[in-house]
Formats: structure tokens, sequence, C-alpha cells
């Protein structure tokens, strides 16, 4: 049995004329015949029964007539939605951020894209950790994310679009408040409250102080910037992090890293081998192009 046996089934019941019903559904009169034949074989009775030049509907046919037609109009049903769905996922965009880029970074993105581009598109943002978002990406939640370079080269693909400085924060007290700079061999000599290990920015710290060939001593550890700035203006220890209006707060000092590379990149992450809509791709295209003009790069 198959979908195309069902529907000349319906088609034959409604027009009860072999010619007719061959004609509606643009096939050959002895293809209809045999068509109806191995549907009543398959199902052990007879759906039809001849009156005159005409064929109407056995006792048997009429019952099954109104399973045919439910589930001929589920499947109608089920091809709208798919429709309504896909419209809606062509005209919407998930994306996930880390979260040093929820305050301005993103806001201002996305209005200049819809401005300058005049799209339509909504948007549903999404924060967490570089980790989390690579989660979502895998599980198809998001279209695409803005993070730390991936490690995996192989599932995730990735652009550098956004360069943030790295900076040290530390207490707002008179102890600080004369340090304008500070060194990696001055930050690993003082409690560091270090991101998480779900986090990219922990990676990209604790790079900094192997490749000097330190061991930072960690005090404490949090996933959100601003919990690290919270942690730090309560005098727990200081903090290497990426500068944005999350750390920008009254209560903490922000020191410049005195290090050549005192910087991360954002990227932006896809899926490979995973189907992006036009809206996904043309937004895509635009970020890359916008990044280069950007005052954030």
């Amino acid at each position: 049995m198959n979908l195309n046996q069902l529907i000349y089934f319906a088609t034959l019941a409604q027009l009860q004329h072999v010619t007719r019903a061959s004609e509606k559904l643009n096939i050959a009169q002895p293809s209809l015949s045999k068509a109806i034949a191995n549907l009543e074989q398959e199902l052990g009775v007879d759906l039809f029964e001849k009156q005159g030049r005409n064929v109407v509907l056995t006792r048997q046919g009429k019952l099954y007539l109104d399973y045919v037609e439910k589930a001929l109009e589920s499947l109608e049903e089920g091809r709208s939605a798919l429709q309504r769905m896909q419209t809606e996922l062509d005209q919407r965009i998930d994306i996930g951020f880390v979260s040093s880029l929820q305050a301005r970074m993103m806001p201002q993105l996305l209005a200049d894209y819809r401005k300058t581009t005049g799209s339509q598109t909504r948007f549903a943002c999404y924060e967490g950790t570089t980790v989390t978002l690579l989660e979502q990406l895998e599980e198809g939640t998001l279209d695409l994310a803005l993070g730390s370079e991936p490690q995996d080269s192989v599932r995730f693909g990735s652009d550098p679009v956004f360069r943030q400085e790295l900076v040290v924060l530390t207490p707002k007290t008179a102890r600080w408040q004369a340090v304008s700079s500070l060194s990696l061999e001055q930050v690993a000599a003082q409690p560091l409250i270090l991101h998480t290990r779900n986090t990219g920015m922990r990676k990209i710290v604790l790079d900094l102080f192997d490749d000097a060939g330190l061991k930072p001593n960690v005090a404490e550890e949090a996933t959100e910037e601003s919990m690290i700035a919270s942690l730090v203006a309560m005098e727990l220890g200081v903090a290497v992090v990426s500068l944005s209006p999350a750390v920008q707060l009254p209560t903490v000092h922000i020191v410049k890293l005195d290090h050549p590379k005192n910087y991360r990149y954002i990227h932006l992450i896809y899926l490979r081998h995973h189907y992006l809509s036009p809206a996904v791709r043309h937004f895509q295209n635009y970020v890359l192009k916008w990044a280069k003009t950007s005052s954030a790069r």
C-alpha cells in the first residue's frame, strides 16, 4: 500500500467513474484499475462494484473511505504545517552569543542589519558560554553563534569577526588606584578569579600564562564576566577579562594588560554540513562585512 493508491481510491470513490477519475489523476485507465485491484488484494476485500458504466463503493469500501479521507486530510494538514514552519524559519534566525557582547555589540549589530538591509527577519537571541553555544548549534536550536574559536574545526566552521581587548580587573582600592598596567608576572602573583571550565575565555587566559611559563594562583571561578567583576569588587582577587560593559562597574578598577597578545577574537560560528536558510546566509555575509568597518573590529 502506498500514498498514490490511497489518492487513487479516494478520487475514484468521489467520481465513481474510471475514465473521469483517470483523467483527473492524469494516469491511464489500466494503471488506475491495476492500482485499485492491488489495493483490494492487499486488503482482502472488494472496495468497488460495477453499476452500469459507473463503479460504486461496497459496504467495506465506504468504511475504508472514512479512514482514507481522514488520513489524507491529516497528511495535507502536515504539509501545510511544514510550509508554515519553513516560512517562519526562513524569516527567523536563532543566534547565540557570549555575555561580553550582550550590552552593546549585539543590539548594535542587529539594529544596523535591519536599518541597512531593510530586512524583516526576526532574531531569537540566546546568551551563553562558547561551550553551551556549540552544543546548541549541534542540537539545531541555534543557526549561528558568536564566541571563542571552536577547537573542533571538523564539525564547526568559524570566521574571526571582532577583536576584544583583554584587561585586568582589580578592586577599586587605594592600593590599585595608581596602577595603569600589569604584566602577566604581576597578575600571576595575585589571587586570580578565573572563568569556569565551560568557557572559551578560560582557555584563552590559561594559554597566556602557559606560554609565559607561569602558573596562576586561582582563587575563585565564575562563568559570567559580570559575576567575575563583582568578585573582584569584593577584593577576592584580580581577573583577566575581555573589555565590555559587563565588567565596567564603578566598584572595579580596569588596568591595561601589558602583553603583546592582550586581545581575543570573537568568531562567527556555524555547524559544518548543516543547511543554512537564505536568511541565515544573508545575515552571515552581512556580519563578515560589518565587522570589517565596525569600531568593534
